[in-house]
């Protein structure tokens, strides 16, 4: 029996509507039950407006070119903590709602005008990424991408690198240094001293362990572009602090912690004593040739002064590494569940 010939086009049949399954919108999405809906975006990308405060990671240095002037960069790892907001922020209005009622500030614009980060500035902390290895003569470049200046005005807690202090004996080696780079943020209310884990004994880490510390737990999922990145970049990192904003007692309980006073190696007390020179005059026998560096150096004004003895510092210590984390479960951390944004795969 010889093959039919198929029939013309005019008379076959429409194709199977393949590219209607491939749609980019849903148009019945919106007669979905609101709960359904809120699942739905919640599976999509998870963003819990009960979820425990985070530590953000910034780089703050001179800016190329602009002598005189900061400018603010992300950390490799800052595209990946903020992916879910990000994501819930681009995509409809109803996803749009629940991203900034968890995230009710904006942090900055990141990459010019096409990225919006968001936050909660009253939890959430502004990490300054810049770490020992660098010094300031290195903190120059700005060749990545930078953020707003409106992030100097948002950030009420901030954790400082160890460009400031010395790790090892646990003293602040600049706080002139220190205090020129709080003046920058306007509405600064807690300064953390961002310490590693393994400078610091078990009695400073005890209180890591308590229910009374806020702990993020974020693990930053190797991509191509981070492989070639330092090893430092790529691990795992559990940062612990006392969760003052929890409210519950916690900061009464804080100031009697004796573990937290193992690790406040007294740079607040420098600091205070050199913001009461500044307001109120120097001590008995403060070397007058101190005295005029100082003052030529800050060029603080009596609202900056009276701003930064208003600020609180406490101490913050980073698990970094498998290690690390090992040892903080060993001393009766309990499994911290990681950021939500995180993955252990790409």
């Amino acid at each position: 029996m010889p093959p039919t010939e198929p029939p013309p086009a005019s008379q076959r049949p429409p194709p199977p509507p393949a590219a209607a399954a491939m749609a980019p919108s849903f148009p019945g999405f919106p007669a979905l039950p609101p709960e359904l809906r809120t699942h739905i975006w919640q599976y999509f990308a998870p963003v819990d407006p009960h979820r425990a405060p985070q530590v953000l990671c910034f780089e703050v240095g001179g800016a190329r070119g602009r002598k005189g002037r900061m400018a603010v960069r992300p950390c490799p790892r800052l595209a990946q903590q903020t992916a879910s907001v990000r994501a819930m922020l681009g995509v409809h209005q109803e996803s749009r709602a629940a991203a900034k009622d968890a995230f009710p500030h904006v942090l900055g614009r990141y990459e010019g005008r096409k990225l919006v980060l968001r936050f909660d500035r009253r939890r959430d902390v502004g990490g300054d990424g810049n770490d020992a290895r660098r010094n300031d003569n290195n903190n120059n470049d700005n060749s990545g991408p930078g953020i707003s200046p409106v992030f100097m005005e948002q950030v009420q807690q901030l954790a400082v690198g160890p460009r400031f202090f010395d790790m090892y004996r646990l003293n602040l080696r600049h706080p002139q240094m220190l205090l020129r780079f709080l003046r920058l943020y306007t509405a600064l209310a807690v300064v953390y001293y961002a310490l590693d884990a393994s400078v610091v004994e078990d009695a400073g880490c005890a209180w890591c362990t308590s229910a009374d510390a806020a702990a993020h737990h974020f693990y930053l999922a190797e991509t191509d572009e981070d492989a070639r990145a330092p090893r430092s970049r790529r691990q795992e990192v559990l940062y612990c602090w006392p969760d003052l904003a929890a409210g519950g007692g916690r900061r009464e309980r804080a100031e009697r912690e004796p573990s937290l006073r193992a690790v406040d190696f007294a740079a607040s007390p420098r600091l205070r004593d050199l913001l009461e020179m500044l307001s109120g005059g120097p001590p008995p026998g403060y070397p007058v040739q101190t005295i005029r560096a100082d003052s030529a150096y800050l060029h603080l004004s009596d609202d900056e002064v009276r701003r930064l003895e208003a600020v609180e510092y406490w101490p913050m210590v980073a698990f970094a590494g498998f290690y690390s984390i090992r040892r903080y479960r060993a001393l009766g951390g309990v499994e911290v569940e990681k950021h939500p944004d995180d993955s252990d795969s790409d």
